[in-house]
């Protein structure tokens, strides 16, 4: 491009700088040539020059706006308003605008976020009030070597509650923990049930008082409806080892094996786990329970040893890494529901409950 220059491209060049705040070096880049020529076009077509790195006050106003309010990163507003990224920062710091960090975030009083913390608050309670991620604030607790562990807000949880299952409640949640139970490589200790079964939630949280919130989310499943569910949580390096000792390991789903309890607790630890991956139908009217080979064999030799129950058959499920096994005759279920609910005090799921009074 040389001196003279048509008159559309002029204009062109003259609208970009004036409305676009367009920076010279910018259309020089863009139409190939040097800045000179750039200035003597926009000189002869009687714009004046703005100094080099300076943008109407207007701009500037929206560049403020959206790095202090919409929490644009320098580059995104360079982007947006297709101006230099050294446009905007000279801009902001001559505005008297502080300077957020390399994370994109301003400076968070550490000393709030601990008490917050301390206060009971969790992570994501705390990032919405200040307006941040949830990983954002560990980071703060971490460097004040605060770490996730209910230290502060959970400290009368029972982390001892699976040491000894000597009663019918810890060999119903041991039952129910190796089935809708999962254990972390983080010490996380957490059940996950359907919404419409939050009462069983309830009555571990009594049992291990166990103070967290019950959670609620979504779950996408493809080709199915989603569905919503809910789950309790807490974390204990010393809980995560006593249940590893009874077979409830992380990954259980391959390598659980469930481990035997006292005689007088089985029947509790059985109702534990058909309530966590078993059925009790009374359309079907059948009573049955899935899960890895170890398991549905461990249930499958109980209930055949301890109530002479038809030894069933148990089935692979094709294409899964799951058995299962299921008693249809009248007798078997009523000795199987007689079994499981003799004493069960307020651990059960009354809607498998009320199924089995259906049938019997």
């Amino acid at each position: 491009m040389g001196e003279k220059t048509p008159a559309e491209i002029e204009r062109k060049i003259v609208d970009e700088y004036e409305r676009n705040y367009v920076s010279a070096s910018q259309l020089s880049e863009k139409y190939r040539c040097c800045n000179r020529t750039i200035y003597n076009i926009l000189k002869r077509n009687g714009v004046q020059c703005r100094p080099q790195g300076k943008i109407p006050e207007k701009v500037e106003s929206k560049v403020i706006d959206l790095y202090c309010k919409q929490k644009l990163s320098i580059y995104a507003i360079s982007d947006k308003l297709d101006i230099n990224s050294v446009t905007v920062y000279n801009a902001l710091s001559r505005n008297g605008v502080k300077m957020r960090t390399n994370g994109g975030i301003d400076a968070l009083p550490v000393d709030e976020l601990v008490t917050h913390y301390k206060n009971g608050k969790s992570c994501s309670e705390i990032a919405l009030l200040y307006g941040v991620t949830e990983h954002t604030i560990t980071n703060y607790l971490q460097k004040e070597g605060i770490e996730r562990d209910n230290r502060y807000k959970n400290t009368d949880v029972n982390v001892d509650y699976f040491e000894n299952v000597d009663t019918a409640d810890k060999a119903y949640f041991a039952g129910f923990m190796f089935t809708d139970g999962n254990v972390g490589d983080d010490n996380s200790i957490r059940i996950t049930v359907a919404k419409r079964d939050i009462e069983i939630l309830k009555i571990f949280n009594k049992y291990t008082n166990n103070m967290n919130q019950i959670k609620e989310t979504e779950r996408i499943r493809e080709n199915r409806r989603n569905t919503i569910e809910v789950s309790t949580c807490f974390k204990s390096e010393k809980t995560k080892n006593d249940l590893c000792n009874l077979g409830i390991v992380p990954r259980k789903t391959y390598y659980g094996k469930p481990k035997m309890v006292a005689n007088k607790l089985l029947s509790h630890m059985i109702r534990g786990m058909i309530d966590g991956d078993g059925w009790i139908s009374s359309r079907g009217h059948n009573i049955g329970f899935c899960g890895n080979e170890y398991a549905v064999k461990f249930v499958h030799d109980v209930l055949v040893d301890k109530l002479g129950v038809y030894d069933v058959k148990i089935i692979k499920r094709k294409g899964k890494h799951l058995w299962q096994v299921q008693w249809c005759a009248q007798e078997d279920i009523r000795k199987i529901g007689e079994y499981i609910y003799r004493d069960k005090g307020d651990c059960y799921l009354s809607r498998k409950y009320h199924e089995l009074c259906r049938m019997v």
